[in-house]
């Protein structure tokens, strides 16, 4: 399975050593993996990562494409149903932050 891991800044090469014990890095970026782990319940052990959650896909940033994402990606129709209403209002609000300065 396919995981998203926020790791802890405070080192930049030991969380992504302490993955290589559950899985194989597929991509890097500062204080983010995604990872292949053959056992998503190890993830609990690894002490410097904050988060783990399903990697779910890509996607370029919009609304429409986020929908289609969600849509093929979960499990149920209605959690992407639930989710929708809440991303097209944080990317109301993050386009209004923007425009007042």
């Amino acid at each position: 399975m396919k995981l998203l891991l926020e790791l802890s800044g405070e080192n930049p090469t030991i969380p992504f050593a302490e993955i290589d014990c559950i899985g194989t890095v597929l991509d890097q970026r500062a204080q983010v993996a995604v990872v292949d782990c053959p056992k998503p319940a190890e993830a609990s052990r690894l002490a410097m990562t904050h988060r783990v959650m399903e990697y779910l896909g890509e996607c370029d940033a919009s609304v429409h494409a986020f929908s289609r994402l969600l849509k093929r990606s979960t499990r149920s129709p209605a959690v992407a149903a639930k989710c929708m209403p809440m991303i097209r209002g944080s990317f109301k609000g993050a386009h209004n932050r923007n425009s007042n300065g």
